[in-house]
């Protein structure tokens, strides 16, 4: 069968000497760095090759409940069943499609342990939006690190927000930071909506529209975003005396962050240059990270237009109001659009 650590094992003294041995090469370091290198390499690629064969063995699945972890590779490898060794060869076929196509999420997925908390959490019966609503909670109280890690960034990109919109003697930087977190932070609510966007093109889930599905997913993310910028916008008006408008203000870019979401979820596959030799790399990474970017211009634009408009500027509050709708409608409609066009091509 197809097995990963021999791919880590082999490449570990190679890297490690190629790394150290160009510091020899140039002159920056003596020779024995290149052994030493060679050798840190070796162990290396053996560590995590052992890890990943003791994480399969615990996965494995046979034996009795609790039985306790194998410590060395030949019980390890006794402990693993057929059905262990093929789950893995699919896997390695899995990430080597994924890293073919650039499919970042797809290789996450394909060597992701299975979810083993909140089995115990059952789906209650409501309507069709509300039990697609109440699907994404399940899914993050099953999975309670992305629930969390969520939440700390968007209060501390809704906190940063606050404080640049407010007036306060921040540096610009707070702006960018503060944007990157609180995309990254919703977007880490939104696996539901993901799974509708890798799942295009199969009958519609409890017979909707996919169109009203996919805005069904966003409920739950748009709630927590809310919750944690009220949070957040709290604080900064409690403790540094920011005005309650620019405590709220990360709110009034919810629109732009549900785009930009939806437009990561309905992504497809990429463009065909990314199979060319000489565009390939900056294709993929163009690809990738233009919604992301597009939303971060956004928001640091229109974060930058509250802080004048706070400050009493004349004239700058209806055009702040103007721009952040026209923003949000573009990236909803961009957003939207991708989900038609997906859905539609997988019909065609």
């Amino acid at each position: 069968q197809e097995s990963h650590p021999p791919r880590l094992v082999v490449p570990g003294p190679a890297l490690g000497a190629v790394i150290s041995g160009s510091l020899v090469f140039i002159g920056h370091a003596p020779l024995w760095v290149a052994l030493a290198g060679s050798l840190i390499g070796a162990i290396a690629g053996w560590a995590i090759a052992w890890a990943w064969l003791l994480g399969q063995a615990r996965d494995s699945g046979e034996g009795p409940r609790g039985r306790p972890r194998p410590l060395r590779p030949s019980r390890a490898l006794a402990v693993l069943s057929v059905v262990g060794l093929r789950r893995q060869a699919a896997s390695s076929v899995a990430v080597g499609g994924a890293a073919l196509i650039g499919d970042v999420r797809a290789a996450r997925l394909a060597v992701a342990s299975p979810t083993t908390r909140g089995r115990d959490r059952l789906l209650r019966a409501a309507s069709p939006l509300a039990v697609i609503a109440r699907r994404d909670w399940l899914g993050l109280q099953r999975n309670p690190s992305r629930l969390a890690t969520g939440a700390v960034a968007v209060l501390g990109g809704s906190f940063l927000l606050s404080l640049r919109a407010g007036g306060l003697e921040v540096p610009m930087v707070a702006t960018i930071v503060g944007a990157i977190a609180a995309q990254s932070g919703l977007r880490a609510w939104c696996e539901g909506l993901r799974l509708q966007g890798d799942n295009a093109g199969t009958p519609p889930l409890l017979g909707i529209p996919p169109r009203h599905e996919a805005l069904a997913h966003l409920l739950v993310p748009t709630a927590l975003y809310a919750g944690c910028v009220a949070i957040a916008g709290g604080t900064a008006y409690l403790t540094l005396g920011v005005s309650a408008v620019a405590g709220l203000w990360p709110l009034a870019l919810t629109g732009v962050l549900l785009g930009v979401a939806l437009v990561g979820a309905f992504r497809g596959l990429a463009p065909m240059p990314i199979f060319q030799p000489d565009l390939g790399v900056p294709a993929l990474i163009a690809w990738s990270s233009a919604p992301g970017v597009t939303a971060l211009i956004a928001m640091a634009i229109l974060t930058e237009r509250a802080r004048t408009a706070l400050a009493g500027a004349a004239g700058a509050g209806s055009n702040t109001l103007l721009l952040t709708m026209t923003a949000t409608l573009l990236m909803l409609s961009w957003g939207l659009g991708r989900q038609q066009r997906q859905t539609d091509a997988h019909r065609g």
